[in-house]
């Protein structure tokens, strides 16, 4: 049974700045692919530090070896599994999983999000850039681990049409749009805690080290460990050691500040009971008023400016 009368309107999804993920890459490799070299269709099959270098061997290309080797391979990375040990040891499961896609804007949404929740799940329904044709749909559902191959879609989607099965609202829509979606992310709701960020010659940025797969500025804590990881290998003159040592102290309690905010993303979206959702529904609404909006913006960025970046050398 639904438990709104009506979806729940998110103006927080009208932000200063939006940027989707493949945009943001593009103009990382349009600007550096004249002084970076990129290698497409590969994968690092072993890491081994020999001390005076990084030895590498791929799938398929030939073996190298590198002065440093740096982990930016996601939640999920294999270079925190080869290096750091096995993945159970640092992810905490957060309960939920989450799954996004694009999906026609035909609610007309322009820079502004709908939110229908049900106990345990919800279908989420924004748009970020003012495109009248394009919109992206969030599904969010409360679970106990799920074992599936992350390489499957198929297998995702699968999952996806189950647990979402006779949902309300705009759920029918969505689900047939999720059939032609070439664009799906699936994954858990969880966060990546490790107890150090460099091991000799690697050293792991991003949701490779302090992962949170929503609500923790993933992108934003991502770009600004990057900027403090490579300020401080040119700081130190490429003396590794002194860099890394700098890097965990300055980017770890950061980081740590922007994953609490991310530990009641699932909650949120899919509460438990129809009581927490209309619970929710109200406390979002007072956050929301206009008399209320600066706190709440003030307390959403908290997080987000907690760390003094240092002027480096170009």
């Amino acid at each position: 049974m639904a438990s709104l009368d009506r979806p729940l309107r998110l103006p927080m999804m009208s932000g200063y700045v939006k940027i989707f993920r493949g945009a943001l890459a593009k103009i990382l490799h349009e600007r550096t692919e004249d002084t970076v070299e990129y290698v497409f269709g590969d994968s690092v099959a072993t890491l081994t530090d020999t001390g005076g270098g990084v030895d590498v061997t791929f799938e398929r290309g030939a073996p190298r070896r590198f002065d440093l080797v740096v982990g930016a391979d996601g939640l999920h990375s294999r270079t925190r599994r080869l290096v750091f040990g096995d993945e159970s040891r640092y992810l905490r499961f957060q309960d939920h999983y989450v799954a996004g896609f694009g999906v026609p804007n035909h609610l007309g949404l322009d820079r502004t999000g709908r939110l229908y929740s049900e106990p345990g799940r919800a279908v989420c329904v924004g748009n970020y850039d003012g495109d009248p044709e394009r919109a992206g749909a969030l599904l969010v559902f409360r679970s106990e681990r799920l074992a599936y191959d992350r390489g499957d879609v198929a297998a995702q989607k699968r999952i996806l049409r189950e647990r979402f099965a006779g949902m309300g609202w705009e759920a029918p829509s969505v689900l047939k749009a999720l059939e032609e979606a070439d664009d799906l992310y699936f994954d858990a709701i969880a966060q990546i805690h490790v107890d150090r960020l460099t091991e000799g010659r690697v050293a792991l940025l991003g949701d490779a080290g302090y992962g949170a797969t929503m609500g923790g500025m993933g992108t934003g804590v991502a770009v600004v460990g990057a900027y403090v990881l490579a300020g401080e290998l040119a700081l130190a003159g490429g003396d590794h050691r002194t860099a890394f040592a700098e890097y965990e102290t300055r980017i770890r309690d950061f980081a740590k500040g922007c994953q609490k905010i991310s530990g009641n993303a699932g909650p949120f979206f899919a509460p438990p009971t129809e009581r927490r959702i209309r619970s929710r529904d109200r406390m979002y609404r007072l956050l929301s008023h206009r008399l209320m909006a600066g706190f709440f913006k003030r307390l959403t960025e908290k997080a987000a400016t907690d760390i003094e970046l240092r002027e480096y050398p170009a």
